[in-house]
Order: structure tokens, then C-alpha cells, then sequence
């Protein structure tokens, strides 16, 4: 785990975005969540990447 908790850190620092340190990362790795997507959220936050902007919100208009 930590291997892959080090390459998903470097992930994070290649895309310029503030990362958790990396035991907190192998926590989230080794997590048992019933479905990927929640882990997967909450793993792009401890990376630090941003939360996703809803289509069309840069350019002012919202497809939601």
C-alpha cells in the first residue's frame, strides 16, 4: 500500500494540487467502501485536487 499511496502523491504534486500526507492516503487505499465512486471522491480530496465545476459554469451558463 504505501508504494501505491506514494505514486498517487506524485500524481497529485505532477497536477500542481496541495496533497495529504502520504499516511493519510494509504488509510483511504485501504478503506472498505461498498462503492468505488465514494471512495474514489474521497481520495481526489486528499490528493487536494478541486471539486469538479458543473458544465458550462465557466463560461456562465449552467447545463444542469
Amino acid at each position: 500500500m504505501p508504494a501505491n499511496a506514494e505514486v498517487a502523491l506524485i500524481w497529485a504534486t505532477a497536477a500542481s494540487v496541495a496533497a495529504a500526507l502520504q499516511p493519510c492516503i494509504e488509510e483511504l487505499l485501504r478503506a472498505q467502501e461498498a462503492f468505488v465512486e465514494e471512495l474514489f471522491s474521497s481520495l481526489l480530496d486528499g490528493l487536494g485536487f478541486p471539486e469538479a465545476v458543473p458544465p458550462g459554469a465557466l463560461c456562465g451558463r449552467d447545463h444542469a
